[in-house]
């Protein structure tokens, strides 16, 4: 998803700062959902906040270099996952190590724990990964009253899904405060769906937030027993077995084994859109 061509003469002359690459992206992305903040009206569910791929999502934004700031009206209508996606894209084009991450984040909604993704960056010069959101830019932090630093969010602002499923089960987080009041959806089996797209996304398989396969249950849908032990092993793998942790690389490796030897868990060649309601062709590298 977040393969690119390193040629693309609008991204050569990009650094790695997730700072300057977020400043980049408000200039040539635009939440679906929050046109009103900047004067234009955005259809919901279009093609483009379908998209997959990176560099599909960059083709929507013209030939000029993505520096250029595009107005409201020309930006591509996204979501928080593609923010990430393309941010880690653009990251790892300029050689910084990172990745899209899926969980909940604290400082949207009061009291809530809202569905959304950020970018992990691995910040060399103090030797640790780093959250960053990429989405929320200065007009966001106002409206929503964002008060957290965005560009290095605590653990506890952002929850990796991992750490809101450990959080679950040991009564630290209530699940009825995890999902998208938008939709006025929360529950258990939200924060086990995100955590399978959180892992799919460790594993390279950045999927989108409606994409449902395997394990992944209907809303309000009761979790099988046989299945909590499993998400479980999955959390404490994605956290590294330390809250508020990232995991290592033999801990990446032992998801790759677990999600590859179940079928609950293997990511597919296709998965379902529960927002259009159809089966859909998931992207691979190169495809």
């Amino acid at each position: 998803m977040t393969e690119l061509e390193l040629g693309d003469h609008r991204i050569v002359s990009l650094s790695g700062d997730p700072e300057r690459i977020a400043e980049i992206l408000h200039g040539v992305l635009i939440h679906e959902f929050l046109g009103s903040l900047y004067g234009v009206e955005i259809e919901l569910g279009s093609d483009a906040v379908n998209l997959h791929r990176a560099r599909d999502i960059l083709s929507l934004a013209g030939d000029a270099p993505l520096h250029e700031v595009r107005t409201p009206a020309e930006r591509v209508p996204s979501n928080c996952r593609q923010f990430s996606v393309v941010a880690t894209a653009l990251l790892r084009a300029a050689g910084v190590p990172a990745r899209a991450r899926c969980g909940f984040g604290a400082y949207f909604v009061p009291g809530q724990l809202e569905d959304h993704w950020v970018v992990e960056v691995w910040d060399a010069a103090v030797g640790r990964w780093r959250l960053v959101d990429a989405q929320a830019d200065e007009i966001q932090r106002r409206a929503m009253s964002i008060t957290v630093d965005v560009l290095d969010l605590p653990r506890d602002a952002f929850v990796v899904a991992g750490d809101a499923w450990l959080g679950h089960r040991s009564g630290t987080i209530d699940a009825d405060r995890c999902g998208l009041t938008v939709l006025d959806e929360h529950g258990d089996w939200w924060i086990a769906a995100n955590l399978i797209r959180d892992v799919a996304s460790l594993l390279g398989v950045e999927t989108r937030p409606w994409d449902v396969w395997g394990a992944m249950r209907e809303p309000g849908e009761a979790i099988p027993d046989d299945d909590l032990s499993l998400y479980d092993r999955l959390a404490a793998l994605s956290v590294g077995g330390l809250s508020g942790g990232t995991p290592s690389a033999a801990d990446l490796d032992a998801l790759a084994e677990l999600v590859a030897g179940d079928d609950r868990l293997r990511i597919p060649d296709e998965v379902f859109n529960a927002t259009r309601g159809r089966v859909e062709p998931l992207p691979r590298m190169g495809g």
